[in-house]
Protein backbone atom coordinates (compact mmCIF):
# COMPACT_ATOMS: atom_id res chain seq x y z
CA UNK A 1 0.00 0.00 0.00
CA UNK A 2 1.75 3.21 -1.22
CA UNK A 3 1.08 6.24 0.71
CA UNK A 4 4.22 7.77 -1.53
CA UNK A 5 1.70 9.98 -4.02
CA UNK A 6 -2.00 11.36 -3.35
CA UNK A 7 -4.66 10.73 -5.58
CA UNK A 8 -6.31 13.45 -7.25
CA UNK A 9 -9.57 14.05 -8.40
CA UNK A 10 -13.25 14.63 -7.34
CA UNK A 11 -14.62 11.03 -7.49
CA UNK A 12 -11.78 8.81 -5.40
CA UNK A 13 -12.44 5.51 -4.16
CA UNK A 14 -12.86 5.19 -0.12
CA UNK A 15 -9.39 3.18 -0.29
CA UNK A 16 -7.42 6.58 -2.44
CA UNK A 17 -9.43 8.73 -0.15
CA UNK A 18 -8.19 6.88 2.82
CA UNK A 19 -4.89 7.11 1.46
CA UNK A 20 -4.80 10.77 0.70
CA UNK A 21 -6.05 11.31 5.11
CA UNK A 22 -3.45 9.31 5.95
CA UNK A 23 -0.80 11.36 3.27
CA UNK A 24 -2.18 14.30 4.76
CA UNK A 25 -1.57 13.76 8.51
CA UNK A 26 1.99 12.47 7.67
CA UNK A 27 3.18 15.15 5.36
CA UNK A 28 1.08 18.40 5.44
CA UNK A 29 -1.01 18.27 8.58
CA UNK A 30 0.17 20.61 11.12
CA UNK A 31 1.70 19.63 14.71
CA UNK A 32 -0.63 22.17 16.54
CA UNK A 33 -4.36 22.51 15.27
CA UNK A 34 -6.96 24.11 17.57
CA UNK A 35 -9.56 26.34 18.19
CA UNK A 36 -9.90 29.91 19.31
CA UNK A 37 -13.49 29.31 20.66
CA UNK A 38 -15.34 26.20 21.43
CA UNK A 39 -18.30 24.91 23.67
CA UNK A 40 -17.10 21.95 24.11
CA UNK A 41 -13.92 20.90 22.77
CA UNK A 42 -14.92 17.01 23.97
CA UNK A 43 -17.47 17.12 21.59
CA UNK A 44 -15.11 18.08 18.90
CA UNK A 45 -16.10 15.79 15.36
CA UNK A 46 -12.53 14.65 15.49
CA UNK A 47 -13.37 12.47 18.33
CA UNK A 48 -9.91 13.73 19.37
CA UNK A 49 -11.21 12.50 23.20
CA UNK A 50 -11.28 9.19 22.39
CA UNK A 51 -7.97 8.58 20.05
CA UNK A 52 -5.67 10.59 18.07
CA UNK A 53 -7.57 11.52 14.57
CA UNK A 54 -4.55 9.31 12.60
CA UNK A 55 -5.73 6.38 14.34
CA UNK A 56 -9.54 6.38 12.56
CA UNK A 57 -7.60 7.07 9.29
CA UNK A 58 -4.86 4.55 9.85
CA UNK A 59 -7.59 2.14 10.71
CA UNK A 60 -9.99 2.49 7.46
CA UNK A 61 -6.56 2.97 5.37
CA UNK A 62 -5.24 -0.05 6.32
CA UNK A 63 -8.94 -2.22 6.43
CA UNK A 64 -8.07 -2.42 10.22
CA UNK A 65 -10.17 -1.44 12.72
CA UNK A 66 -8.07 -3.14 16.16
CA UNK A 67 -5.56 -0.01 15.09
CA UNK A 68 -8.10 2.41 16.37
CA UNK A 69 -9.89 0.03 18.95
CA UNK A 70 -6.62 -1.06 20.96
CA UNK A 71 -6.50 3.04 21.77
CA UNK A 72 -10.09 3.47 22.11
CA UNK A 73 -10.56 0.43 24.73
CA UNK A 74 -7.49 1.37 26.77
CA UNK A 75 -8.47 2.32 30.15
CA UNK A 76 -5.58 3.67 31.09
CA UNK A 77 -5.44 6.52 27.99
CA UNK A 78 -6.03 9.81 29.07
CA UNK A 79 -7.25 12.88 26.83
CA UNK A 80 -5.67 16.24 27.51
CA UNK A 81 -6.81 19.73 26.62
CA UNK A 82 -4.29 22.53 26.70
CA UNK A 83 -4.94 26.23 26.59
CA UNK A 84 -2.40 28.32 25.54
CA UNK A 85 -1.86 32.21 24.08
CA UNK A 86 0.44 32.35 21.10
CA UNK A 87 0.84 35.83 18.94
CA UNK A 88 -1.04 35.97 16.44
CA UNK A 89 2.17 36.07 13.84
CA UNK A 90 2.76 32.77 15.19
CA UNK A 91 -0.53 31.64 13.36
CA UNK A 92 -0.27 30.76 9.81
CA UNK A 93 -1.91 32.93 7.52
CA UNK A 94 -5.51 30.52 6.61
CA UNK A 95 -5.99 31.06 10.39
CA UNK A 96 -7.15 33.86 9.25
CA UNK A 97 -8.58 33.88 5.73
CA UNK A 98 -11.39 35.94 4.34
CA UNK A 99 -13.21 34.49 0.94
CA UNK A 100 -12.61 37.89 -0.91
CA UNK A 101 -9.53 39.64 -0.54
CA UNK A 102 -11.57 43.56 -0.77
CA UNK A 103 -12.51 42.75 2.97
CA UNK A 104 -11.17 44.88 5.40
CA UNK A 105 -10.12 42.14 8.01
CA UNK A 106 -9.11 38.63 7.33
CA UNK A 107 -6.50 37.84 4.66
CA UNK A 108 -6.30 35.60 1.38
CA UNK A 109 -3.15 34.07 0.53
CA UNK A 110 -2.64 36.22 -2.73
CA UNK A 111 -1.67 39.68 -0.84
CA UNK A 112 0.81 38.03 1.13
CA UNK A 113 2.68 38.39 -1.56
CA UNK A 114 2.74 42.16 -1.93
CA UNK A 115 0.81 43.70 0.95
CA UNK A 116 2.96 45.37 3.29
CA UNK A 117 3.56 43.48 6.85
CA UNK A 118 1.87 46.06 8.75
CA UNK A 119 -1.46 46.13 6.32
CA UNK A 120 -1.54 42.40 7.13
CA UNK A 121 -0.78 43.07 10.67
CA UNK A 122 -4.18 45.36 10.55
CA UNK A 123 -6.45 43.13 8.86
CA UNK A 124 -5.25 39.83 10.91
CA UNK A 125 -6.00 42.20 14.18
CA UNK A 126 -9.64 43.47 12.88
CA UNK A 127 -10.25 39.45 12.07
CA UNK A 128 -10.08 38.76 15.62
CA UNK A 129 -11.73 41.10 16.88
CA UNK A 130 -14.44 40.84 14.19
CA UNK A 131 -14.81 37.29 15.34
CA UNK A 132 -14.95 38.09 18.78
CA UNK A 133 -17.95 39.95 18.62
CA UNK A 134 -19.73 37.63 16.60
CA UNK A 135 -18.85 35.02 19.49
CA UNK A 136 -20.15 37.50 21.96
CA UNK A 137 -23.06 38.84 20.11
CA UNK A 138 -24.54 35.29 18.65
CA UNK A 139 -22.05 32.32 20.42
CA UNK A 140 -20.24 29.51 18.52
CA UNK A 141 -23.21 28.83 16.32
CA UNK A 142 -23.86 32.34 15.65
CA UNK A 143 -20.60 32.64 13.83
CA UNK A 144 -20.75 32.87 9.97
CA UNK A 145 -19.54 29.87 8.00
CA UNK A 146 -15.92 29.57 7.11
CA UNK A 147 -15.09 31.24 10.31
CA UNK A 148 -15.52 27.89 12.85
CA UNK A 149 -12.17 29.27 14.57
CA UNK A 150 -9.96 26.48 13.95
CA UNK A 151 -6.26 27.65 14.81
CA UNK A 152 -2.88 25.53 12.90
CA UNK A 153 0.42 27.31 14.62
CA UNK A 154 3.50 27.68 11.97
CA UNK A 155 5.40 24.33 12.24
CA UNK A 156 8.64 26.26 13.58
CA UNK A 157 6.69 27.19 16.55
CA UNK A 158 6.98 25.98 20.31
CA UNK A 159 4.48 26.23 22.49
CA UNK A 160 6.66 27.09 25.49
CA UNK A 161 4.69 25.99 28.79
CA UNK A 162 5.08 29.59 30.46
CA UNK A 163 2.07 30.08 27.75
CA UNK A 164 -0.24 27.63 28.53
CA UNK A 165 -3.65 28.74 30.48
CA UNK A 166 -4.89 25.60 31.42
CA UNK A 167 -3.85 21.83 31.24
CA UNK A 168 -6.17 19.09 32.40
Amino acid sequence: MDIGKKTNGFYLSEEDEYRNRVIRKLYDDFQVNGFFHHENILTYGGYTKDRPEILWDLANFLQDEKIEQDWVKDKNKKHHVIKFKQPLNYYKWFTFEVEYEDNDYGITKDPLEYLPSKTIEAKVKKWVIQYSLYILKDGIYGVPSGKCGFTTLSIFVLVNHSYSIKYN
